[in-house]
């Protein structure tokens, strides 16, 4: 577009007029990648905001093309417009524009690999080249361009190829002089998503147990040793074919994993009796997999897992340094460790602590459409800027040079501590045996005064424990005692009432035995007087009469001398009148 080469020439310049006192504080780069064909011929809807009048002058009034909403204002500072899709008032037809500055160079859309090599990377090989160990860490939304940027292709080379190109040309030309010969070793590996948690993987072997130890290196990574630049790129493609990726809605093939790829320099030293490497600085390039929105991803099931862990890596990295830049704002403030919850942070601890220098390239998206992943990435990084690099730095690069030599110190202090061993004394052989049987002695002297307490202990608790037993015994006999009384009472209780119930019973039975006897005897003897009246002959009415009494019952009287009996037909009973 026609403002990013505007901007393109005056870059270059500004990166050599930046004061000194920029070098001692992080270096933040940003990298605007090109808006792909379809979206430049898709358009939308210019913006109709302005820069700031004191970046553009009045007369060149310049729109930004059309679907952009990020352009170079300036060798470090960029213009991030609001698309008009998002405005709160669209009727007013203002636009929102944010202006980020302060970066150490912004590299618009048609900047070389070339050129952000020079301006990115060069500096950090040669304080490589020169003894000083470094990072450079590339981040920002997915589809930005980073492994682009960082591995580039064939025929367009990123930042790796180039940086290997630069060490064995300079290694090459510092063999004619008088320094020491160099060693390179190269070792690649990803740090990936394993369910909730994370793995490392080689990708230079197929090492399956890799161990991120306390001392920030690996266990079981393989490095191997490197001769020229074509080895090396052979190398770095092989392992490039064994990183994760996977395609998403939003990149087709999106990195799935934190790829780290170092370089470590070993300068030697041949003595007459020994040869060993006296230094080694490590050179780190990280290529960050691009923070994911569910929502334009359309991930699922495993992708969401691993757009989880994307993400969470890269909160970590942010706070990490958000940590160092406020513990160097007030040195009373302890420095956070939140290293700790990243497999990624606690690997590069040295750098995120500032031991150690590190340089960051942005690489965002200039559509309209990606507007938030861009404002959030600005947003993020520009505090940043700020961090500083004290003496702790110079210090820091003796550290491998102090590791290295470790196993050589600890060889002269074993040599120092024989020289200096006292001799012996020369003791006896009867010395010998008294000091054996006296040591024998006073084993069995304390065994058998360890067995006795033991034993006292063990009896004074056999004792209490029955003591206590016989309590409870006792208690028990008493309760025993008492609940016998109990079920005495009881079966006396029980008795007298079975008794008192068989005695109503049996006279309840009597009496109702007695009344319907007395009853049937009252039907019989009315069936009788009845059946006697009938058959009586009897006419003299002197000889005999019938009456009843006050009872209602018949009265029979027979003037009868002597008297007689009558019997019933009704059966065997007599009645005697």
């Amino acid at each position: 577009p026609p403002p990013a080469a505007a901007a393109a020439p005056a870059l270059t310049s500004s990166t050599s007029s930046q004061p000194a006192a920029a070098e001692e504080r992080l270096k933040v780069y940003l990298r605007i990648r090109p808006l792909p064909a379809p979206e430049r011929e898709r358009g939308g809807r210019p913006a109709a905001g302005r820069a700031r009048a004191k970046e553009q002058p009045p007369p060149k009034k310049q729109q930004q093309p059309p679907g952009v909403c990020l352009v170079a204002t300036g060798p470090g500072s960029v213009a991030l417009t609001v698309p008009q899709a998002k405005l709160v008032d669209h009727r007013r037809g203002r636009t929102a524009t944010e202006v980020f500055d302060g970066f150490s160079a912004v590299l618009p859309p048609d900047s070389s690999q070339n050129d952000i090599f020079t301006q990115v990377m060069n500096p950090l090989v040669d304080e490589f080249l020169g003894g000083k160990s470094g990072l450079l860490v590339a981040m920002g939304p997915t589809g930005s361009g980073k492994t682009h940027t960082v591995f580039g292709t064939a025929r367009n080379p990123g930042l790796v190829p180039l940086t290997l190109q630069k060490i064995f040309t300079a290694a090459d030309e510092s063999e004619g002089g008088n320094q020491s010969p160099r060693l390179f070793y190269l070792s690649m590996f990803e740090i990936l998503c394993e369910g909730k948690g994370e793995r490392i993987l080689d990708l230079l072997s197929d090492a399956a147990e890799l161990v991120l130890q306390q001392s920030a290196t690996i266990k079981g990574l393989k490095e191997v040793a490197i001769s020229s630049a074509m080895d090396a790129e052979s190398l770095v493609s092989r392992g490039m074919l064994k990183r994760s990726t996977a395609a998403t809605d939003a990149n087709s093939e999106s990195s799935r994993s934190q790829c780290i790829i170092t370089i470590r320099a070993v300068h030697k030293t041949v003595d007459q009796k020994s040869e060993h490497p006296t230094s080694g600085s490590v050179l780190t390039i990280a290529d960050l997999a691009g923070a994911e929105r569910k929502k334009n991803t359309g991930n699922k099931g495993s992708r969401l897992l691993e757009s989880n862990f994307i993400n969470n890596t890269s909160m970590v990295f942010g706070l990490c340094l958000r940590a160092l830049l406020d513990h160097q704002k007030n040195q009373k403030k302890t420095l956070e460790k939140h290293f700790k919850n990243s497999m990624l942070t606690r690997y590069l601890k040295d750098y995120l602590e500032g031991r150690k220098k590190m340089t960051l390239i942005l690489n965002v998206k200039p559509g309209e459409d990606d507007y938030a992943d861009t404002s959030y990435l600005l947003r993020q990084a520009s505090p940043y800027m700020k961090i500083r690099y004290t003496s702790l730095d110079e210090s820091s690069d003796l550290v491998s040079q102090k590791r290295t030599n470790v196993s050589l110190v600890c060889q002269e202090n074993k040599k120092r501590r024989k020289v200096n061993k006292p001799e012996p004394e020369v003791v006896t052989a009867e010395e010998k045996e008294l000091q054996r049987v006296s040591r024998s002695e006073q084993i069995m002297k304390n065994l058998f005064n360890a067995l006795w307490t033991v034993s006292k202990q063990k009896i004074s608790e056999s004792e209490v424990a029955a003591k206590s037993m016989r309590e409870l015994l006792k208690d028990k006999d008493i309760e025993i005692l008492e609940l016998k009384k109990e079920l005495d009472d009881l079966k006396s209780r029980c008795s007298h009432v079975k008794q008192n119930d068989a005695a109503s019973i049996a006279i309840s039975s009597v009496s109702q035995t007695d009344l319907a006897s007395a009853l049937d005897n009252v039907h019989l003897s009315t069936e009788l007087v009845q059946k006697i009246s009938e058959e009586s002959t009897y006419s003299d009415p002197e000889m005999s009469s019938a009456y009843r009494d006050m009872t209602g019952l018949y009265v029979f009287t027979v003037n009868m001398s002597p008297p007689i009996s009558a019997h019933s037909c009704f059966g065997s009973e007599s009645i005697f009148l």
